[in-house]
């Protein structure tokens, strides 16, 4: 006699489901940002980091994870790192994509920063991390995108203008 599976909590599916949609705007939002203005693009990137580590740990812990007041995503990327959720290669893209992403949202000084470089990378990385998150993360099998999610990824890496 074999035990029968225990169905996926609702709320979990949902939450899951909630993270996943958030992460799609949030792509979209770089898409349409992407070469007009670095700025909005890095500070939504930024965000997509977060729903990247939310979705992480709320699958790991098979609960969905709400960021308090004091998680940033410095903090977040530390659980995710502490949790055994991410390897190394991954951990240092998503690393460096943080600190790229601090340009979006602080001021570093009265000229206007540079963003070409900060740019460039989140258009290659990011949706190699997100590819890894959704593929071959040990959080895979709980997260369910659709083929839109594949083609905001082409389209960002592809730098815009490939799908429209």
């Amino acid at each position: 006699m074999s035990a029968t599976p225990t169905p996926p909590d609702p709320k979990l599916v949902e939450g899951l489901a909630g993270y996943t949609e958030r992460l799609y705007a949030l792509l979209r939002a770089c898409l349409r940002y992407q070469r007009s203005d670095p700025e909005a693009f890095l500070w939504n990137a930024r965000r997509a980091l977060e729903v990247i580590c939310l979705l992480a740990l709320s699958a790991h812990r098979r609960t969905v994870w709400q960021a308090g007041p004091s998680d940033g995503l410095a903090a977040l990327l530390e659980q995710v790192k502490r949790e055994k959720l991410v390897d190394s290669t991954n951990m240092n893209r998503l690393e460096m994509l943080r600190n790229h992403s601090n340009l979006g949202v602080h001021i570093r000084g009265p000229e206007q920063e540079d963003f070409s470089e900060a740019c460039r990378d989140f258009q290659h990385l990011l949706p190699k991390v997100v590819l890894w998150l959704f593929r071959e993360s040990p959080v895979r099998d709980a997260l369910l995108p659709d083929n839109g999610l594949w083609l905001l990824l082409f389209e960002i890496e592809a730098g815009g203008g490939v799908l429209g």
